[in-house]
């Protein structure tokens, strides 16, 4: 076993880090799942692209709304 020995704080290192993306991911899940009762996907509507579609969309109406 001399090969393969891992010390102790390499393991519980490895170990907090596990803890962390499995805190922020069961987080992220959570949030999904609240958007998706709400009938609001937050993957879709909180993509960078979305939002400034959506930035874009308000614009061009408030545009309009002035023209008229």
């Amino acid at each position: 076993m001399e090969g393969k020995q891992v010390d102790q704080k390499s393991i519980d290192q490895r170990l907090a880090t596990i803890k962390k993306l499995k805190e922020k991911l069961e987080e992220n899940i959570n949030e999904e799942m609240t958007f998706l009762k709400n009938g609001s996907p937050l993957s879709y509507n909180d993509t960078p692209a979305k939002k400034k579609q959506n930035k874009t969309k308000n614009k061009m109406t408030e545009e309009e709304i002035q023209k008229k």
